[in-house]
């Protein structure tokens, strides 16, 4: 849970939002720069210095790496429950790309409290049992904002839940 900023959201009655955002010493912003400034350096340093085709075709892959990583990172995830519609899931990456999915109400079989162990640690994931869906449905996948937060959300998310009879 560290480096994690977890908030409530109360943007109706009907409507709670959860977020998990991911905090860095820098900004997403500033690691990019800081991350191209480096490449660029790399790049010269392979063309001019170098001067070679094995040099330059190692800093193109170091640039495309970087720039993929860069992209692909996530620095918050979100989750909305919208009272009698159902829940919707965001992720949202440095790049400033947003994923959105949503399940519906009358999808939603379930929500429990899934242990897992990753590494040494062991973590409470949130997820959802979804109708037609062979896997479970995860939140917080990527961002882990405790066991206390997971709990709130649960507790906010067990009256959408439609009964079966």
């Amino acid at each position: 849970m560290d480096g994690v900023a977890f908030s409530e959201n109360h943007l109706s009655d009907s409507i709670v939002e959860f977020k998990a955002i991911q905090k860095r010493s820098l900004s997403a912003r500033q690691v990019g720069l800081f991350s191209l400034l480096g490449i660029f350096l790399v790049f010269w340093w392979c063309i001019v210095v170098v001067n070679s085709w094995v040099s330059r075709s190692i800093s193109i892959v170091a640039l495309a790496l970087c720039l993929y990583l860069l992209r692909n990172a996530i620095s918050e995830e979100s989750v909305m429950i919208i009272h009698s519609f159902g829940v919707q899931l965001r992720l949202k990456y440095c790049s400033g790309i947003e994923v959105t999915k949503f399940i519906d109400r009358d999808t939603l079989e379930g929500v429990l409290v899934h242990e897992s162990i990753r590494g040494c640690r062991v973590r409470f994931d949130l997820a959802f049992l979804v109708r037609n869906k062979k896997r479970l449905v995860l939140c917080f996948k990527h961002i882990y904002p405790g066991l206390g937060n997971v709990n709130r959300v649960l507790a906010a998310v067990v009256p959408q839940v439609p009964e079966r009879r």
